[in-house]
């Protein structure tokens, strides 16, 4: 109950000076911050009860939009999130013991987990003696000024946080050379063109030679034509029997 309450207090200090801004940007553009019509069954929008217009907007707008958000960090950081207590970040150092037992989770990715004890200690003391505004405050800062040959696991632990993911959007697309295809050469129903776009995409490395590509093409249009006359077999036959000599 206490902690619902304090909660609930931590939204509406929060919602004010958002519903001021607002106020303030309604009276600039001389518009009225009012509630907007509301029926006894509503199906499109939220309708909860409010006797004025902050009353709806809290309601209806921002608690809805907060729960959201802290609903989705939860899910994506929940308290048993191995990565959450890797905190060696020089800017806000966690304690060794819950660092230590966090870094159980990724024993296997680390050179020499027995010595991590000591090299959390001397990465300690390192940076106890710089100032705080020149502190790494990044994962990929610290990587970068985190020596390899002196601190081997918290250089492991650190391209650990660097590379675990933050959203979970899937990287395989992204990264594919599908995406690099251009949106004009899927412009067509057939898998046919798409997938020799792929092709010359994924084998960039292979060499097509250009008057290759343009004598075949114009020789299976040549081949059409002819097939398309109206002479004897015979007479094919000699036509197709003279391309495939020039073509050669």
């Amino acid at each position: 109950m206490v902690e619902t309450t304090k909660r609930d207090y931590v939204l509406r200090e929060g919602f004010q000076p958002v519903f001021e801004t607002a106020t303030e940007l309604s009276d600039a553009l001389d518009a009225e911050v009012a509630m907007p019509r509301t029926c006894k069954k509503q199906t499109q929008r939220a309708n909860a009860p409010a006797e004025n217009a902050e009353e709806h907007y809290l309601r209806n707008i921002f608690l809805p939009v907060v729960d959201a958000v802290i609903s989705e960090l939860t899910r994506r950081f929940p308290d048993s999130y191995p990565g959450k207590d890797l905190l060696m970040i020089p800017s806000r150092l966690g304690d060794v013991t819950t660092v230590l037992n966090a870094a159980k989770t990724y024993e296997a990715d680390l050179p020499s987990p027995t010595c991590l004890g000591p090299e959390l200690t001397s990465w300690r003391a390192r940076w106890a003696e710089v100032e705080a505004s020149e502190r790494p405050s990044s994962a990929l800062e610290a990587l970068n000024r985190c020596s390899c040959s002196i601190h081997p696991n918290i250089y492991a632990l650190l391209k650990l946080l660097c590379t675990l993911p933050l959203t979970s959007c899937a990287a395989e697309r992204s990264f594919s050379a599908l995406k690099r295809v251009k949106t004009a050469g899927r412009s067509t129903m057939g898998e046919d063109r798409l997938e020799g776009l792929l092709l010359l995409e994924m084998h960039k490395s292979i060499h097509v030679d250009a008057a290759s590509v343009v004598k075949k093409y114009l020789k299976k249009r040549e081949t059409h034509a002819v097939a398309r006359r109206k002479c004897s077999a015979e007479e094919k036959f000699e036509i197709f029997k003279f391309l495939d000599k020039n073509d050669r």
